[in-house]
């Protein structure tokens, strides 16, 4: 028989393995029904550390002992027990940060709007385990679950500073025009279409010089130094390229010198907001 304060740290401990594994646990004591598997089953469908809209997604059940707990009796005088397994779900970004819109509705109230390192969603289950026993086939016997109510208790979120959220803004631009330039670069060569490819270039270099102003320009925390002084160098870099390009020297040449260094450029630029976070 299984100790009565064991019942809901051991029904945390299930939900866990869901979110973990996708199944219960080896030699589990819970027997399969709509409340114990069967809500397994639905907290599966979100694993640890799946990916969802940009997100990357981590979980964690525990008993919460501090809510109280509460005994009955059923069936032929077994105990029921009452009380609270908390669900705590928090998201981080894979790359740059979460956007809470206006209206709330990106991850919902009452998260305020803004730019964010993380959020975390914590959730509670008002839950009761019981020991159902077949007297007729005592290894059909194990634990049961019943009467899972959940609501959120609270949703909070570590919000990026102004100047992070502006460099993330200047990010994105930078992101656009290196995509529209990369799909316009063979077009614009094999058309011969010079101007094309030096207007491109132009704008692209000229994002680079406005990033790299807003980099230098910026108060990081010293320790980042190291970091904020790399992707200033490859910033202008970058700019120098461009320019390069827009001016009709080796073009050639300087579009896979580009390549390299725009890839080099967005390690740096994750590196930072990642350590920021």
């Amino acid at each position: 028989m299984v100790p009565t304060a064991n019942y809901l740290p051991l029904l945390a401990a299930y939900w866990q393995s869901y979110k973990d594994v996708g199944h219960a646990p080896e030699n589990s004591v819970f027997l399969e029904g709509a409340d114990s598997s069967g809500e397994g089953d639905f907290l599966a469908e979100s694993r640890e550390g799946s990916i969802y809209a940009g997100s990357r997604n981590a979980y964690r059940f525990a008993s919460d002992p501090g809510a109280g707990t509460w005994r009955f009796a059923v069936g032929g005088g077994d105990p029921l027990i009452c009380g609270s397994v908390l669900d705590d779900q928090t998201q981080t970004p894979v790359s740059g940060l979460l956007n809470q819109n206006s209206d709330e509705v990106n991850f919902g109230v009452p998260l305020p709007p803004g730019e964010y390192f993380r959020i975390s969603t914590s959730a509670v289950h008002e839950v009761c385990a019981y020991y159902a026993l077949d007297r007729t086939n005592i290894s059909n016997s194990g634990l049961s679950v019943a009467g899972n109510d959940v609501y959120v208790s609270a949703k909070t979120g570590r919000r990026a500073a102004q100047d992070l959220v502006d460099l993330e803004t200047d990010f994105g631009v930078l992101a656009s025009e290196l995509t529209q330039y990369s799909q316009q670069y063979n077009t614009c060569v094999t058309s011969k279409g010079v101007s094309c490819l030096k207007s491109l270039a132009q704008d692209s270099a000229e994002e680079f010089a406005s990033f790299d102003n807003d980099i230098t320009s910026q108060q990081f925390p010293s320790r980042y130094g190291a970091e904020v002084s790399a992707l200033d160098k490859t910033s202008r870099e970058l700019n120098e390229l461009y320019e390069s390009v827009a001016k009709g020297n080796e073009t050639s040449g300087d579009y896979s010198s580009i390549q390299a260094s725009v890839k080099e450029f967005k390690s740096e630029y994750h590196q930072l907001v990642k350590d920021l976070s």
